[in-house]
């Protein structure tokens, strides 16, 4: 067939507003409903203090005299152990205070219960119906873990997934540089059943994942109510922020600069077969900055969800890349982002449907603001109307490349171009257009383009 890129082979009729993507996540238990189990450091009327503080076990900060390699590791799980134990007696939530200081831990041999393989190694078990909260620092001890080794700082049990818990304010160092250079040393790694906040944290340093989240393999594993905002997560050689598995996530309002790999990136594949479900529903990704990573937003096999608001500069592949395993991606509104100095604007990797981009801007790319498919896969139901692309004087960069073998149903119209002082009339939208996709069919590629 014609290939051509001003060739219009098949109109496609505008996507509706995906206005009922907007997800909030409902009432958690935990400081969010105002329930008598929701008071992090008080009980009723403040009469009761339902709380630890470490160094009323004896925890002691590397910055007082004597005690700068001090291991707190037994003491904080001491009192995260009894924090989840007077749960159990009257159902109160209790707080581990971690007081400001830098507060050292070691880590030992993880052992699910029941088992005597150990599953990696971690610093400290989290458990359910906790609240973590300080203006304190928790790093990693030097030296321990070796190379390829599958370590976290707080971890918890898979077969006993958490539930109603707080991690507020504290630092979490995984002081990297004097430990072996490696890929699965996460700072927070959390096995999750519902009602999860992780608020206003610093994790930084990571031999892996600043924060991770997951729950289970089926819909009805999911973790659900996922909260994550307003934290820092900085200098991992993983990911910065990742939540695979979920029913109703929000990450909102966090900093997330030089990581390795994505800097916020959530999963929802259920493995081969399962198409069209997916296991990450109900998303609202708003409001972060994201800074140095290889993608900046990569929602992967997800569904019903809004990526908006959000900075992302530097990225050295895609702003915001959304792709396919096996369930069927849908309903992703991606809007109002500025993504900038990035190799692409947007990449989209599978066959898809209602996947919209509008209102965004995209400066300072160097290959393509628009990239679709690649490898032998295809890329379909995309929509980027209504956006902003920058152009430099020099026009080397491609406004749409096309890859991979499939193009189909993907409408690219009412898009405005911005360019510098160079002449307008040298611009030649076809010459912009790189196409080695195999074939193209209900596809609008060259439709209202506005010059600036």
């Amino acid at each position: 067939m014609n290939r051509r890129m001003f060739l219009r082979i098949a109109s496609i009729s505008a996507l509706a507003y995906i206005s009922s993507l907007s997800v909030k996540a409902k009432g958690k238990i935990g400081s969010l409903n105002g329930s008598d189990k929701d008071i992090p450091s008080t009980g009723d009327n403040d009469l009761i203090k339902r709380e630890i503080n470490i160094l009323d076990l004896g925890a002691h900060s590397c910055t007082e005299g004597g005690y700068s390699k001090f291991d707190n590791r037994n003491i904080i799980q001491k009192a995260i152990d009894l924090c989840n134990d007077k749960y159990q007696n009257d159902e109160h939530r209790w707080t581990v205070v971690i007081p400001e200081g830098c507060f050292l831990v070691s880590a030992v041999l993880f052992n699910e219960p029941g088992s005597v393989k150990p599953f990696g190694i971690c610093s400290l078990v989290l458990k359910s119906n906790v609240i973590i909260t300080g203006q304190g620092t928790i790093k990693l001890l030097d030296a321990q873990y070796g190379n390829g080794a599958f370590m976290r700082i707080f971890s918890s049990y898979r077969t006993q997934m958490l539930e109603n818990i707080d991690i507020l304010n504290i630092v979490v160092d995984g002081n990297s540089s004097n430990q072996v250079h490696g890929r699965q040393a996460s700072n927070i790694l959390l096995e999750c059943k519902e009602n999860i906040l992780i608020e206003n944290v610093k994790s930084i340093n990571s031999n892996g994942n600043g924060i991770q989240v997951r729950g289970g393999s089926e819909n009805s594993t999911a973790a659900r109510n996922i909260i994550i905002k307003n934290c820092t997560v900085r200098n991992c050689t993983r990911i910065g922020i990742q939540v695979a598995q979920f029913a109703g996530l929000s990450i909102e309002g966090n900093d997330v600069s030089f990581c390795v790999d994505n800097g916020i990136d959530i999963y929802g594949d259920m493995g081969k077969g399962t198409s069209p479900r997916i296991n990450g529903n109900n998303f609202s990704i708003n409001n972060n900055k994201v800074l140095s990573c290889l993608n900046g937003v990569f929602p992967e096999t997800v569904a019903n969800g809004r990526v908006y608001d959000n900075d992302i500069s530097g990225m050295k592949e895609s702003g915001v890349h959304i792709n396919r395993i096996h369930g069927l991606p849908a309903n992703i509104l991606v809007e109002n982002n500025k993504v900038s100095n990035s190799k692409f604007g947007i990449t989209v990797t599978g066959n898809m449907k209602n996947i919209i981009f509008q209102k965004n801007q995209f400066s300072e790319i160097s290959t393509s603001f628009i990239s679709l498919g690649s490898g032998r896969g295809n890329s379909t139901g995309v929509t980027f109307d209504n956006n902003t692309l920058v152009l430099a004087d020099t026009h080397d960069v491609k406004l749409v490349s096309l890859n991979g073998n499939v193009i189909r149903n993907i409408k690219i119209s009412n898009n405005s171009i911005k360019i510098g002082s160079g002449n307008k009339n040298k611009i030649e939208l076809n010459n912009m257009i790189s196409n080695k996709a195999t074939s193209i069919n209900d596809t609008v590629i060259l439709d209202g383009w506005v010059f600036h």
